[in-house]
């Protein structure tokens, strides 16, 4: 199943993003928890941001956090993903296309007229 997440969820996915973290490149930077639960209330509070969870028997098994914004050159809008994961036991599976779909819909909400994706 697919929600928004909730506030409950940012210190799991605190923990899950140090996995994350350590799977990156960027393994060899400092992963500071304090400033990711930041971003957790940050996208609970802000409308430009969303997350998603890919939630299955109650156990959070990936995530997107989509971003909205205005291009530099002119006011259109435009969605990109901040992050997206997807627990190494379950890649294969359905969870990030139905997490990208997710994001697609947020997105056509927000008005947005592409989305740029990073991942």
């Amino acid at each position: 199943m697919i929600r928004e997440m909730q506030e409950k969820d940012i210190n799991y996915l605190v923990d899950l993003g140090y996995v994350m973290h350590q799977e990156s490149s960027f393994a060899d930077l400092e992963y500071d928890k304090d400033k990711v639960r930041e971003l957790g209330q940050e996208i609970l509070h802000t409308n430009n941001y969303c997350c998603f969870i890919y939630d299955r028997e109650n156990t959070i098994i990936g995530f997107i956090i989509g971003i909205c914004g205005h291009y530099y050159f002119n006011h259109q809008k435009y969605a990109s993903d901040y992050l997206l994961y997807v627990d190494p036991n379950k890649r294969g599976s359905i969870a990030a296309i139905r997490l990208l779909k997710e994001l697609e819909k947020w997105a056509k909400l927000q008005n947005c007229t592409e989305i740029r994706l990073g991942s």
